[in-house]
């Protein structure tokens, strides 16, 4: 994998190709897709990872400050030598962190573009199934209330936060309550 920024939102990015350019969710964008629960928390990891970037920028500036005050020279050179190698030690803990964080947000960004992968090629699989079965809807009618009710709970805006899931759990709903 190869870490890339982004060029449309300039937040980082796994790349397994070197040619990639864009992040998942800005490709998924371009193209109108919806995003998912493991788009969310892929876009919580990048912001992470770019504020943990931002915060190594600023401390490496301050080690650079110190530096130049240091070789600007001043009366306690002593006492700024010491303060640089303080800073340079709290910012070597510091760079440490950060890798150990990339390195974390690295492998979870691969698991969530790769759940993200199996879960567009299962749906491109499900489109594929219903286009070749088009199986006759059931008449709510004929639906047994053990069935209706798994139905419900399946389909429940809770479960699934899809914008039909409210507009089918209703219709569900006045079926179940029809049958009564």
């Amino acid at each position: 994998m190869i870490l890339k920024m982004c060029s449309t939102c300039h937040r980082p990015f796994s790349a397994d190709e070197d040619w990639k350019s864009v992040c998942i969710l800005c490709w998924k964008q371009s193209r109108g897709y919806e995003f998912n629960k493991s788009d969310d928390a892929y876009l919580g990891l990048q912001q992470g990872f770019s504020t943990a970037r931002l915060a190594w920028k600023d401390r490496i500036a301050a080690y650079e400050k110190s530096i130049s005050d240091l070789k600007a020279g001043s009366n306690d050179e002593d006492s700024q030598l010491v303060q640089a190698q303080r800073l340079l030690a709290s910012t070597r803990r510091r760079l440490n962190q950060v890798n150990t964080e990339k390195a974390e947000l690295e492998e979870t960004c691969t698991r969530a573009e790769e759940k993200c992968a199996l879960l567009e090629a299962l749906v491109v699989t499900l489109k594929k199934e219903a286009r070749r079965t088009r199986a006759p809807i059931v008449p709510a009618a004929t639906l047994q209330p053990d069935l209706l009710r798994d139905l419900i709970v399946l389909c429940h805006p809770d479960r699934n936060h899809h914008p039909k899931a409210t507009e089918i759990t209703a219709w569900l709903l006045a079926q179940r309550q029809e049958k009564r």
